[in-house]
């Protein structure tokens, strides 16, 4: 049975360490708009180049969020999807992934797709990927891990200070 555990790019992990057996995890990412260019959030940005044209450009910078297509592609992956997202009430992350998800349902309805907001961000969702992998290691059941994970997003919270 394959599972795949599918964050935005908002987490603080680029990969998984010691994935369960049969556990993939992927990163769908977030788009930087400076201008006419358009940076991709992957392992591959360069980040010193992308806060330069920031600097450089007179105007303000956009993001975007992962589209519902980018979801579904991970989704069509595995049996048993977890999907983390950046919290609603930052992002349209969690709506596309759940806009994902009911395209993915119609052509596959065998499939079990949990998509979780986190209400929080990078460390949050960090941990809901390695409480889902530690999970699945121990043959927790889908709904368990699932009941798990919300629990785990109950618990967390936002803090931060602005300098």
């Amino acid at each position: 049975m394959a599972w795949m555990i599918v964050s935005d790019s908002s987490c603080e992990i680029r990969e998984l360490e010691n994935p369960a057996p049969g556990v993939q995890f992927a990163l769908v990412p977030f788009k930087i708009r400076v201008g006419e260019r358009e940076y991709v959030d992957l392992a591959t940005l360069n980040t010193q180049q992308m806060l330069q044209a920031m600097t450089d450009y007179n105007g303000a910078s956009t993001t975007a969020c992962p589209s519902p297509e980018e979801w579904a592609e991970y989704f069509l992956q595995a049996d048993n999807v977890f999907a983390l997202t950046i919290s609603s009430n930052l992002s349209g992350s969690y709506n596309a992934a759940m806009a994902a998800r009911e395209m993915v349902l119609e052509e596959h309805p065998e499939k079990k797709i949990f998509v979780l907001d986190t209400l929080s961000c990078s460390g949050a969702l960090a941990g809901a990927a390695e409480l889902a992998n530690k999970l699945i290691g121990e043959d927790q059941t889908f709904d368990d891990i699932c009941f798990a994970l919300k629990k785990f997003a109950d618990s967390t919270h936002i803090l931060f200070a602005l300098a």
